[in-house]
């Protein structure tokens, strides 16, 4: 076991709906993360779909099963980064 691991905080600004937009922005965070030497990242909650759904019916537009496809493509990169 590693005496240390490096734990990386992604800060990014989600976009509200813009899935695609924002797995993009979280795969590019977990690259840059790798290349410092991360071994974890750790993302703010709604870090996929974006915050303040005016209510409950707009944010299950959004909602995916867990696991799901957004979990499947960050699972996948993260297994080929070793994160």
């Amino acid at each position: 076991m590693a005496d240390k691991v490096v734990v990386a905080g992604a800060q990014m600004n989600p976009e509200i709906g813009k899935k695609r937009t924002n797995m993009a922005r979280a795969l590019d965070l977990c690259r840059e993360a790798h290349k410092v030497g991360a071994r974890m990242v750790v993302f703010p909650e709604c870090a996929l779909t974006g915050y303040r759904f005016s209510d409950m019916d707009e944010a299950l537009t959004v909602a995916e099963p867990v696991p799901g496809p957004s979990t499947r493509q960050l699972e996948k990169t993260c297994r080929e980064l070793d994160l």
